[in-house]
């Protein structure tokens, strides 16, 4: 062969690994626009197509649709529920309201009584202790007086036993009188020349009588 046939040979040699080059290329890079547009089942590296995308988008905006309109029914319901539960609540704060109106006034009258009842304590406690110094003042003018009747009494037993002893003594001197008096009459009546014995004096007019207290 000649050089310029081997020359040929190298060139469509080459030409022909380019254009293989080419063609892989190209096939690399070709879409299948119908797996594009339709694509039921797709291999784990691929996706579905545009058609079953779209019917997903449809059902997904159905379903979001109808999950909207739940949301919006739940939402209303809701909304009755806090409606009837805050009118439930503002009819106990009224009632709440009425009832603090009334327990401020029956504590503004349970403070008034509470005013009154330490104001009468204390009017009770002054009381007391003036009943209490006239309860010691009258303790001591009684135990003064049992003082004073106790010594009275010593006194009038004292006086009492000298009244019976002087008793006593007038009755045995008035006895001794009588004797000797009647000693006396009889001297007389066996001596007739006796000299008159003197009267014998009076009994004291303050000297008790024989048995008087």
């Amino acid at each position: 062969m000649s050089l310029v046939g081997k020359i040929f040979t190298v060139l469509i040699f080459l030409a022909s690994v380019v254009l293989a080059t080419f063609a892989l290329t190209v096939y690399a890079t070709q879409t299948n626009w119908r797996l594009v547009a339709e694509n039921d089942k797709p291999p784990e590296i691929d996706r579905k197509g545009l058609l079953q995308r779209v019917e997903k988008a449809q059902k997904d905006f159905k379903d979001l649709g109808e999950q909207k309109k739940k949301i919006e029914e739940e939402c209303k319901t809701e909304k009755e529920r806090q409606d009837r539960a805050l009118a439930a609540v503002e009819t106990e704060n009224q009632a709440l309201r009425k009832d603090r109106g009334e327990d401020e006034q029956k504590l503004a009258a349970l403070e008034e009584g509470l005013r009154k009842a330490v104001k009468a304590m204390q009017d009770a406690h002054r009381d007391l202790a003036r009943l209490q110094a006239e309860t010691d003042q009258l303790r001591k003018n009684i135990a003064l007086a049992k003082a004073d009747r106790e010594a009275q009494f010593k006194q009038v037993v004292r006086l009492t036993d000298e009244l019976h002893q002087a008793v006593a003594e007038r009755m045995r001197l008035e006895k001794l009188n009588r004797d000797l008096a009647e000693q006396l009459a009889q001297a007389r009546a066996a001596n007739p020349g006796m000299v008159p014995a003197a009267k014998p004096p009076a009994a004291n007019p303050g000297m008790a009588p024989a048995g008087h207290n």
